[in-house]
């Protein structure tokens, strides 16, 4: 092989893992998303004396996670449903519910287009994009600081 014949198979070599690498990094630039395995306690929230109640106060590590997909492991909240098949949204309680739980013990979990859940007291895994509602929304008593889109659910 002649010099260059090798000098054009080094340059296309090295031209080709350019390509390549950047390839890579424009793929990872349009779905950036990585599947982040989060608990509740990772979502708790700090609280600041006001001049009547403490204030809500979401932790930096929380803020860091809106729009990213995240994966929880939680419990269907029974009286959030009004059926036991064909559940297309639902709260994700981190227990099995108490009357004393806090605010941040709860998000609001919207299946994907077409999907489904059935109720189950039985541990569910959540996987979806998570958003920190601002301003949280308010059902009842409870205020939601946390919702799940495009959520799949697996027992």
């Amino acid at each position: 092989m002649s010099s260059s014949h090798k000098a054009r198979l080094r340059f296309g070599i090295a031209s080709l893992f350019a390509l390549t690498t950047i390839s890579a990094l424009t793929i990872r630039s349009i779905h950036p998303r990585t599947n982040v395995r989060i608990t509740f306690l990772d979502l708790e929230l700090e609280s600041k004396a006001g001049s009547n109640a403490a204030i809500p106060i979401l932790p930096p590590n929380v803020t860091s996670l809106h729009q990213q997909k995240i994966t929880i492991r939680g419990y269907i909240d029974p009286s959030s449903v009004f059926h036991s098949t064909g559940i297309r949204q639902f709260i994700l309680a981190r227990d099995v519910q108490e009357p004393e739980m806090d605010n941040d013990e709860f998000i609001l979990v919207r299946m994907r287009m077409n999907s489904e859940v059935e109720f189950t007291t039985r541990p569910v895994t959540v996987s979806g994009i998570f958003s920190v509602l601002s301003p949280p929304v308010s059902h009842g008593s409870r205020r939601y600081f946390y919702e799940i889109t495009s959520a799949k659910t697996e027992i």
